[in-house]
């Protein structure tokens, strides 16, 4: 499991900046399980080991507390290499029986001690995002900064009774975001516990947010690749998926470029967070993590059919905020300023079109309907020159427009119409 990996690879990042020689078992022993899992309020929770279960009647008074008397059943069996999901994190279960017996394989496996340690300390890095999904990213950076939040988990979890415990994961995904903020300022961290089923629980993370801060990290990298799993009754692995700073972080750019930094409707924090149509799960599915699963989450109810929903949108106070980030969006997939131009000539033109209708005619409204409306190229191509005869002072324009609309990639086509729609909207609520 990759969860051994990733922990191996932090204890080299740890022993070399603290000038220590710890293996996997004795950072466990020594750092490890003091701040996890010392009393009660353990920070991680692992089916099936001996921290999941009480211990037998009387070990908690022969070693002096309970959770004492887990670690030496921890011990033991690992000592006697039991390797399963209780002593090795994200392992299989330990017979047929178990619903997680799907990972079990007559092959044999090379997994020693330290593997075994290692994985409880690769699983507490991992970041949870929702959907109950755990991201492990190996970069010494982000591993760091996690660790440097596990003090800071516990000292929070002390302070707030009644706080659910047993939340690093989702901690860890807060801490991503804002940890490097707390410890560099001391300012309260932004987040405070919600009421879930009855109890009060750190709030998770959507994975687009997270995917922002990693966009913003690492925009050096050309991909970031991460490993993204859920240990639950039946485990699941989404594997390893890449993501692509360089996309993600067009949306910044872009809002750059048009509003020049100035559009108080859409700040950055506000483009962080922004609500995805594509869960996490399905966002993996799209091959890699860019600015494609990035779509906002209502955008295809205003596209046109047959590529959405169809709705017209309008314009006014209150959606303006969707029309910033619906538009931001839009041109960061068209990448290129000159469709935006365009397409804002044409939604200017269509309004002028259907306003030169003759008294108690709607001919032209209608037509400009049906571009608006086009379900393809070919009628989108057709009803555009249909209409170049009555504007002559755009016709070059439409003309440009017919020529890009035909050699842009299929897919852009929706995006573009899509922008025009919206630019119409934006035109039309200003007359």
């Amino acid at each position: 499991m990759y969860t051994s990996y990733i922990g191996r690879k932090f204890l080299t990042y740890y022993n070399l900046r603290k000038k220590k020689r710890f293996t996997a078992e004795e950072f466990f022993l020594h750092a490890f399980f003091d701040t996890f899992f010392k009393d009660e309020g353990h920070l991680m929770h692992v089916a099936n080991s001996p921290f999941h279960y009480a211990p037998e009647k009387g070990a908690a008074a022969s070693h002096g507390s309970q959770s004492q008397a887990q670690l030496a059943t921890l011990r033991e069996r690992i000592q006697g290499n039991r390797v399963y999901m209780g002593t090795y994190v994200g392992g299989p279960a330990e017979d047929t029986d178990a619903t997680t017996s799907g990972q079990l394989t007559g092959m044999r496996h090379n997994i020693d001690r330290e593997d075994m340690y290692a994985s409880w300390i690769g699983a507490a890095l991992g970041i949870g995002v929702k959907g109950g999904y755990v991201l492990l990213i190996d970069q010494e950076e982000v591993l760091w900064l996690l660790y440097e939040g596990w003090e800071h988990y516990r000292t929070y979890l002390e302070q707030r009774e009644g706080l659910k415990d047993k939340q690093i994961e989702t901690w860890n995904g807060n801490w991503l975001c804002y940890g490097r903020e707390f410890l560099e300022t001391g300012r309260r961290l932004p987040f405070e516990p919600e009421k879930v089923m009855g109890k009060w629980s750190i709030p998770t993370q959507p994975w687009a947010q997270i995917t922002f801060e990693l966009a913003k990290r690492f925009r050096h990298l050309a991909s970031l690749m991460m490993y993204a799993y859920n240990l639950s009754q039946t485990n699941t692995t989404l594997g390893f998926i890449c993501l692509v700073p360089s996309e993600i972080n067009k949306l910044f750019e872009w809002r750059e470029k048009i509003f020049l930094g100035e559009n108080t409707l859409l700040k950055v924090p506000q483009i962080e967070k922004l609500e995805t149509y594509y869960d996490f799960r399905a966002a993996c599915k799209l091959g890699v993590i860019g600015l494609k699963a990035l779509e906002p989450k209502t955008l295809r109810m205003y596209m046109p059919k047959p590529f959405g929903g169809g709705k017209e949108f309008v314009y006014t106070k209150d959606t303006a905020f969707y029309f910033y980030t619906f538009k931001i969006w839009l041109i960061a997939m068209l990448n290129k300023r000159e469709l935006l131009t365009l397409a804002d000539e044409v939604a200017a033109a269509l309004i002028e079109f259907g306003r030169s209708d003759k008294k108690g005619r709607t001919i032209k409204v209608q037509l400009s309907k049906e571009i608006r409306e086009s379900r393809g190229l070919t009628q989108f191509v057709d009803k555009l020159t249909e209409m170049l005869d009555d504007v002559p002072a755009v016709r070059d324009t439409l003309q440009h427009v017919v020529k890009e609309a035909i050699i842009m990639p299929s897919d852009h086509f929706p995006l573009f119409l899509s922008l025009i729609r919206f630019q119409f909207s934006y035109r039309s609520s200003e007359n």
